[in-house]
């Protein structure tokens, strides 16, 4: 007896799913939590890891799809994704998307959705967490600074790397999080500390413990909505 159906994501299911839920005059609502309806990549990155969001050409996404999902560059792949879901998207009575820069990128490829697309950010229990005490500048050593989360390609690892390498020895490096970087994950520094996996409950504390002062999100992908900002 279902009254709603709702859609969290289609990675490795059908779109049948809509359909079906319209078949049976059901209301159908869908939140999309990352751009996996633009694009089967997922995260908007072409074949050399940078950013295509509004760049993308038919022979630059023939290329891609053919590196990441081995996909015959002849085929239109993309551009049939795009029909696709077109379709699946105009059966919803609503959409949600998490923040208002999602919301502007997803009607670039689906304009037709706009009178049914709804910003509701995802919800964030700000409780748990206190407040840091700030570090005064004038009793600082050096600078101390963090990158937080799971700190992968996608979430800026090269750039990171690349200014822990490149940066002054006065400045203490602390990444707070996981690391899907094998560089990254192997990099020992005197001045790089690394404290591995976290709950939310316990940032406050890492940020205090470690007297930060900066704290850099590098992401090089387009979020809809980053949790470790919020």
């Amino acid at each position: 007896h279902i009254d709603i159906v709702h859609i969290q994501n289609t990675y490795q299911l059908s779109l049948d799913l809509y359909f079906e839920a319209k078949k049976r005059g059901l209301v159908l609502f869908c939140t999309l939590h990352d751009y996996y309806y633009l694009c089967p990549c997922l995260q908007m990155l072409d074949a050399n890891d940078e950013l295509c969001l509004g760049r993308q050409t038919e022979q630059g996404c023939a290329k891609c799809m053919s590196q990441r999902r081995k996909i015959a560059a002849q085929v239109p792949y993309r551009k049939n994704w795009i029909e696709d879901h077109e379709k699946a998207l105009s059966l919803c009575d609503c959409i949600f998307v998490p923040s208002e820069s999602a919301r502007q990128i997803v009607l670039e490829t689906y304009p037709q959705i706009a009178d049914r697309l709804t910003v509701i950010p995802h919800g964030i229990d700000l409780s748990i967490f206190h407040k840091v005490d700030v570090r005064s500048r004038e009793q600082a050593a050096g600078l101390n600074v963090a990158f937080i989360g799971g700190i992968s390609p996608a979430k800026g690892s090269k750039l990171v790397t690349a200014m822990i390498k490149n940066g002054s020895k006065d400045i203490q490096w602390t990444i707070i999080g996981g690391v899907g970087d094998n560089e990254l994950f192997l990099m020992e520094r005197k001045n790089l500390n690394k404290t591995n996996w976290y709950v939310r409950e316990e940032l406050a504390d890492k940020l205090q413990e470690y007297q930060i002062d900066v704290v850099c999100l590098l992401s090089v992908c387009s979020e809809t909505f980053c949790y470790t900002l919020s």
